[in-house]
C-alpha cells in the first residue's frame, strides 16, 4: 500500500527584529499525480498568502530593514544573516490529514544560484521549524524545504526562494 505524499510547507525568511514572509502553497496531489484543492482550502490559502504577501512588504518598508548611516561615518555594518522558517503542513498531497506527530522532520534544500545541483540539511523534529543562516558562507543561494513523515515519505521540494548572503 502506498501513502499520499505530504504537502509542500509553507516557507518564510526572517531578518533581524523583522519578519519577512513568503507563502509557497501546495495544492494536494494524489498518487497519479493530479492536483485538487477544495474550495474551503483554497480560500484558506489565499488569505493566508494576502497575509504572508503584506507582512513582507512591510517588513522591507520599515526603517530596520534600510538603515541609513550617520552622516559621516565610514563604518560599514554587517548585514545581520536571516533565519529561515516554515509552518508544518496540515495535510498531505491528497488532501488527507496530516499530523505534527507523524512529522519526523524537514529537509532544508539549498544551491549557489549558479550550479545545478542542490544539497541538504536534515532537520530532525516536527517543531524545529527554522533554520539560521549565521554558518553559510556570503553568495546567492537558492534554499527549498521538504517535509518527511516517520514513514519515511518526503514531500515534494517547496517552491524555491532566493536569498543573497553579504
Amino acid at each position: 500500500m502506498r501513502f499520499p505524499r505530504l504537502a509542500r510547507p509553507i516557507v518564510r525568511t526572517m531578518a533581524s527584529a523583522s519578519l519577512a514572509s513568503l507563502l509557497f502553497v501546495a495544492g494536494c496531489q494524489d498518487e497519479s499525480g493530479t492536483t485538487a484543492r477544495s474550495p474551503d482550502a483554497a480560500t484558506a490559502a489565499a488569505q493566508r498568502e494576502g497575509k504572508v504577501l503584506n507582512t513582507f512588504k512591510r517588513t522591507f518598508e520599515s526603517p530596520l530593514a534600510n538603515p541609513t548611516p550617520a552622516p559621516g561615518s565610514r563604518e560599514v555594518a554587517e548585514a545581520p544573516r536571516p533565519t529561515l522558517e516554515w509552518t508544518a503542513p496540515l495535510t498531505r498531497e491528497n488532501g488527507s490529514a496530516l499530523y505534527l506527530s507523524e512529522i519526523q522532520g524537514y529537509r532544508l534544500y539549498y544551491r549557489f544560484r549558479h550550479t545545478q545541483a542542490f544539497q541538504w540539511i536534515d532537520v530532525d523534529g516536527a517543531d524545529n521549524t527554522r533554520y539560521p543562516l549565521a554558518d553559510f558562507e556570503s553568495g546567492a543561494y537558492d534554499f527549498a524545504i521538504t517535509a518527511r513523515d516517520n514513514s519515511g515519505l518526503e514531500s515534494r521540494k517547496s517552491e524555491v526562494i532566493k536569498v543573497d548572503l553579504i
